[in-house]
């Protein structure tokens, strides 16, 4: 099967996968609170409660994505995914709680009745989903124009290099810092090198513990965020498809040396979809374009030619994905996930 024929067949079949948990979705999408009878037809007992206690402790953050819906409701999308396309039970909480640390802090401050409620053999993992960079690189911007880049250095290390899940960020955080000598040039370098510094750190962890579970996670996690973020601000919508092009680059040897077939299809159907919403936004903007004539539409011809260079970027792994599409057990999968009944 190649990544055209791939294409052919619709990511919509497999999206009727979804469909089960439409009534669920509505729910979530007003804003209303779930009981446990709500979620109860779809999920075990023991799964169910985790999800009710998980929105108990967002609903006391009371903060929303972009798209204008609670944090919560992200991570639950992420359980329907990974438990709808099959993957294991440790790869559909880790889905679930994926976003836990980062959102409450974790690494940050002592929060021991939140993490007593996490599974002990999803702590690790966590960690390691876990972007401690860009939050550590805005409180740092906040300080930079009153100090020098080597106070940072040691102000870094006083505050966070003590803090065991925080070493290795700090360690890189250092190196980072030290390449620019002026404060804030080397604070702006750091923000814009964080989420890539994160996924390295990602990668690293699933190749010495052989932890693709977690790999799994971190995709199912982009594949939401692509499914589901209508991005219209231009700048926004480059963020987006800019992290997916940053973890299939740092990732893609690594799932072509694995066994992990499953991983193998979540990276097709992400590069699959990445490809389809840039070429759609790509035609909107030349639509525009054409029908305000071209006093007004040649505004939109550097935001084509910017989605375009994404473009390009995202079909440098379809080789990937072509060998990834050409192995039999891929093709089962991929077959099996047509199959709604």
């Amino acid at each position: 099967m190649s990544l055209e024929k791939f294409k052919e067949i619709n990511f919509a079949k497999i999206a009727k996968r979804f469909e089960t948990y439409n009534p669920l979705s509505k729910l979530v999408n007003t804003m209303n609170i779930i009981t446990l009878d709500d979620v109860t037809p779809y999920f075990s007992k023991d799964m169910a409660k985790q999800l009710i206690w998980l929105q108990g402790a967002y609903s006391e953050l009371n903060k929303q994505r972009n798209c204008g819906n609670p944090f919560f409701i992200h991570l639950l999308r992420a359980k329907i995914l990974a438990q709808s396309l099959g993957f294991s039970n440790k790869v559909q909480l880790l889905s679930m709680y994926h976003d836990f640390f980062e959102d409450f802090a974790i690494n940050f401050q002592v929060t021991v009745n939140l993490l007593k409620e996490i599974p002990e053999e999803l702590v690790e993992p966590l960690h390691a989903l876990t972007n401690n960079y860009t939050p550590l690189a805005r409180q740092l911007d906040a300080i930079s124009t009153n100090h020098s880049a080597s106070a940072i250095k040691k102000l870094v290390l006083l505050k966070y290099g003590r803090i065991p899940t925080l070493r290795r960020v700090v360690g890189r955080i250092i190196e980072e810092l030290t390449l620019l000598p002026d404060a804030l040039d080397g604070i702006k370098h750091l923000e814009r090198r964080a989420y890539a510094l994160y996924i390295k750190d990602l990668v690293e962890f699933v190749e010495q513990e052989n932890s693709y579970e977690t790999l799994t996670a971190k995709f199912i996690d982009r594949l939401d965020n692509t499914l589901s973020d209508y991005v219209q601000d231009l700048k926004k919508f480059k963020k987006l498809y800019r992290k997916n092009i940053i973890l299939f680059n740092a990732s893609s040897e690594l799932i072509k040396k694995s066994k992990n077939n499953k991983l193998k299809v979540l990276y097709v159907i992400l590069l699959e979809r990445s490809l389809g919403q840039v070429r759609a936004t790509i035609k909107e903007y030349s639509s525009l374009q054409k029908e305000r004539g071209t006093f007004y539409g040649n505004q939109y011809i550097h935001s084509s030619e910017d989605l375009s260079i994404l473009e390009q970027e995202l079909k440098s792994f379809e080789e990937f994905a072509e060998e990834f599409l050409s192995l039999p057990p891929v093709q089962k999968i991929i077959t099996n996930l047509y199959k709604t009944d």
